[in-house]
């Protein structure tokens, strides 16, 4: 019998599948090729990490899927000759959300909550109404922090976990941007956390790394606990 794998993909926001295939995607529904499957070329492509499923992303339409047959993998992505839908959700909202908590987990390494208001309401709430005064006040909190940085990792931290905040702003003005959004806010946290911790140490190389690793792994338990949430799923 085949082993079976539970992973993730997305698809993009028309529903269908791509490059040139055009099925519908539907929960319930096994999509299946000929064997056999070369990576990046032929075959059902996933990510058995949500967040790596995220660089791939071609829409805001998420699926968690069971795949077996033919399977070939690499470190973010793998390929199989079946996939079948068990859940799908529009993650528009969730990933918006993510940005914002990756943005959030890096910026008040560097400042206190209270320090920036408009920041902390766009953060904790996400409404459009606050998107410009939070863009405006997190561009402000980098350039002071850039003035101040004077070639230290640290300020050069602070000031990149600014730019996080305001990116999340940024990014979220586009329509069919949330993808894109978590995608670089999830980059920005776990690499600025990174320098964070590896600031204060020796070891330069050997922290980066610890901490990127660390930090790039928390985000994918939050994404992954609150997709599964939405789709109703506890595997």
């Amino acid at each position: 019998m085949d082993k079976i794998i539970g992973v993730w993909h997305f698809v993009a926001n028309n529903g269908k599948l791509g490059y040139g295939d055009g099925r519908v995607v539907a929960v319930g529904k096994t999509y299946s090729v000929a064997s056999p499957t070369v990576l990046c070329k032929h075959g059902m492509h996933w990510s058995r990490r949500l967040i790596d499923a995220l660089q791939y992303a071609p829409g805001n339409i998420l699926t968690y899927c069971e795949v077996w047959g033919d399977i070939k993998e690499q470190e973010d992505k793998g390929v199989s000759t079946h996939r079948g839908v068990i859940a799908m959700i529009d993650a528009d909202p969730l990933l918006r959300r993510f940005a914002r908590h990756c943005a959030t987990e890096v910026f008040y390494k560097h400042f206190k909550r209270g320090q920036h208001p408009a920041v902390d309401v766009w953060l904790e709430h996400g409404r459009k109404e606050d998107r410009s005064a939070a863009r405006s006040a997190a561009r402000s909190a980098a350039e002071l922090a850039a003035r101040s940085a004077a070639g230290s990792a640290a300020e050069s931290a602070a000031w990149s976990a600014a730019r996080s905040a305001a990116w999340s702003a940024e990014a979220d003005v586009a329509a069919g941007s949330a993808a894109e959004s978590a995608a670089r806010s999830a980059a920005w946290s776990a690499a600025w956390s990174a320098v964070w911790l590896a600031a204060r140490s020796a070891a330069w190389s050997a922290a980066w790394s610890a901490a990127e690793l660390s930090a790039e792994s928390a985000q994918n338990s939050w994404l992954e606990t609150e997709a599964k949430k939405l789709m109703g799923i506890e595997r």
